[in-house]
């Protein structure tokens, strides 16, 4: 089970982690590649390209959701052994950097004369060939102008259904599923990153590489209909896959929150579903390695529209802050939403996710968005608002020097709440989930408690508010952790045979075994 205390350890070693990741980043190497410079803030989406464009890069761009997700298909650029034709990418990948997007590139779709499925393993004796394609794809497109940083292998490789879920990008899962690719297991997906990293590497040492974003969810045997592996990430880190990525990558949508929570050491507000499900695959990487990562989102979102097709653009709009916020508090970076525009032909569970609707129009979640980006670009994490009543959850952070709180209530009544201000008779900045901007003096007319008392009595509903205290000039964090000075890691190194090295046997802990009884 999942402690405070546990989590309160682990703060050193992802803090120290993600010090290494950033370090990689902005060092010049000994081949004379400059890093380039990524985003510092956690914002972004998940886009698709139409052609050699990224419908709605300039919309995403212009609310600085400067992070982004796409494809790059194998099949499509090296269609013989060793020919290989970039046009389409070069194209997508320099209307990404006019944006001034930071893409995640996701490598997947096999070639036919590579494997049996688009999704699923590579045939041994194309290894090598992958390889060569990969440090090809990294020379090319992580010099100027394309500068894309960070690479990942097929999207959510725990897919154990080769057959009917194909073009969720990989189907590398086991599970016994009958439908399965052939070959197909956590072990077989180490075995292709010991090829991959070091050929990513030997294309530039300076990027990163990213696993391919786990579903973990609707899994094999526990979940009516599931087709994900639960084993998956067990499997490839008992193979030794933990040495061959630099960066953990996960997906998360709210319709599985119930999983992700432990209240039986009692009820945590902020350790449950986005943050709960970060902080075990943290440790379950920790148990089976002995090392950390750090930890990203690539995949989350909400629909604008129910299973029925009913009106959710309230509920969608309150999520992009409460999840934003979320994982900001836990160290989650990026976090892309799921996803930049609509995708209707996916129909009503996935085809309404988008920021904007299929033909680029903006939603409320959209105009919050914006609205969110503004007020907390260049925040720095605080600490969670815990002295708060439990209906309320708020997180603090400091932005620009002043600590800006934001909160909403956890059920859709309207309450008041004092929020203290720096000194008396001081003002509280607030500003509305669509962005409109209220000032609150404190002792005023706007202050609910009518005291002049050094707090302001405000009203919270179900919709997040920004609250930021104008009486202070000037806040700077205390540090809670002395970090060491980070060492960097070594690349490692191609040989001719690569083979995972398995690390000490540990016995599998099934996530079925700590499921909610309703998993059971």
């Amino acid at each position: 089970m999942k402690t405070r205390q546990s989590r309160t350890i682990l703060i050193a070693i992802l803090a120290l982690s993600f010090i290494l990741a950033v370090t990689t980043l902005v060092n010049v190497n000994a081949k004379g590649h400059t890093a380039h410079a990524f985003p510092t803030d956690t914002f972004g989406t998940y886009l698709i390209p139409s052609g050699s464009q990224i419908r709605g890069a300039s919309e995403m761009a212009a609310i600085d959701a400067h992070w982004t997700s796409i494809y790059l298909n194998w099949r499509d650029v090296e269609t013989s052994p060793g020919v290989y034709n970039w046009s389409r990418w070069d194209q997508l990948l320099a209307d990404a950097a006019t944006h001034d997007l930071q893409v995640i590139l996701s490598v997947t779709g096999n070639p036919e004369w590579a494997a049996q499925t688009p999704c699923g393993p590579i045939r041994s004796q194309y290894l090598p060939t992958f390889a060569n394609f990969l440090t090809a794809a990294v020379q090319r497109y992580s010099a100027p102008p394309y500068n894309v940083l960070h690479w990942a292998l097929y999207n959510e490789p725990d897919n154990s259904d080769a057959v009917d879920y194909v073009w969720l990008g990989g189907c590398w899962g086991d599970a016994s599923n009958p439908k399965k690719a052939p070959g197909a297991s956590g072990t077989a997906y180490a075995e292709m990153l010991s090829f991959a990293y070091p050929a990513i590497k030997a294309g530039n040492p300076d990027v990163q590489v990213v696993l391919g974003g786990l579903a973990y969810d609707w899994f094999v045997g526990i979940d009516e209909g599931g087709v994900f592996d639960p084993e998956f990430l067990d499997d490839l880190l008992l193979a030794g896959g933990g040495q061959y990525f630099d960066i953990m990558n996960y997906h998360y949508f709210p319709i599985w929150g119930e999983r992700w929570h432990d209240d039986d050491g009692g009820f945590d507000r902020y350790n449950r579903g986005l943050v709960f499900k970060a902080n075990w695959i943290r440790d379950e990487i920790i148990r089976l390695t002995g090392e950390s990562k750090p930890i990203m989102c690539s995949e989350s979102g909400k629909a604008s529209v129910n299973h029925e097709g009913e009106d959710r653009v309230e509920e969608q709009a309150r999520y992009v802050v409460q999840v934003y916020t979320r994982a900001m508090s836990s160290d989650i970076f990026p976090m892309l939403w799921f996803e930049g525009v609509d995708e209707v032909e996916y129909g009503v569970k996935l085809g309404y996710m988008g920021l904007l609707n299929e033909f680029l129009q903006p939603k409320l979640a959209y105009q919050v968005y914006d609205v969110m980006t503004s007020e907390l670009s260049g925040a720095q994490f605080v600490r969670v608002r815990d002295d708060l009543w439990l209906r309320f959850e708020g997180y603090e952070f400091n932005v620009n020097g002043r600590l800006k709180n934001v909160v909403w209530h956890s059920s859709d009544e309207t309450e008041e709440i004092s929020l203290a201000v720096s000194q008396p008779g001081g003002t509280m900045r607030v500003v509305a989930l669509d962005g409109n901007v209220d000032f609150v003096q404190d002792g005023g007319v706007e202050d609910l408690d009518g005291q002049t008392n050094g707090a302001v009595g405000v009203y919270v509903t179900s919709r997040p508010q920004y609250f930021e205290d104008l009486s202070m000039p000037t806040y700077t964090p205390t540090p809670t952790t002395t970090l060491p000075t980070p060492t960097p890691t070594i690349t490692p190194t191609s040989t001719a045979t690569p083979t995972p090295t398995p690390v000490v046997s540990v016995t599998p802990y099934p996530i079925k075994l700590f499921l909610p009884t309703m998993y059971r």
